[in-house]
């Protein structure tokens, strides 16, 4: 899978009052960050295209001036052959719960 099946996954597993959005932060297109419309909150969640079965998730705060603080951090999912639905099931579930 690739990032922006990834993110289109999440989008449409999630819920209405979530958004994704692929990023440039490292590299080109490498970020999917997930928020909901009417929190300061947002999942930003790294992906590695050498490793696409390899995801790294910071939760983040944004504050009004645009500062971030990640609020937590060491958020890690791993996902290839039969098990990358059920793995981007429990991403989902995580940001519904904590977004």
């Amino acid at each position: 899978m690739d990032i922006y099946q990834i993110s289109s996954y999440i989008y449409n597993n999630t819920g209405s009052a979530i958004d994704t959005e692929v990023v440039n932060e490292i590299c080109p297109d490498d970020t999917i960050e997930v928020s909901k419309r009417d929190s300061r909150q947002f999942l930003a969640i790294g992906f590695d295209p050498t490793d696409d079965g390899f995801i790294l998730g910071i939760l983040w705060y944004r504050y009004e001036n645009g500062d971030k603080e990640a609020v937590e951090e060491g958020l890690c999912w791993h996902i290839d052959g039969e098990e990358d639905y059920g793995t981007l099931d429990d991403i989902c579930e995580y940001a519904r719960k904590e977004l």
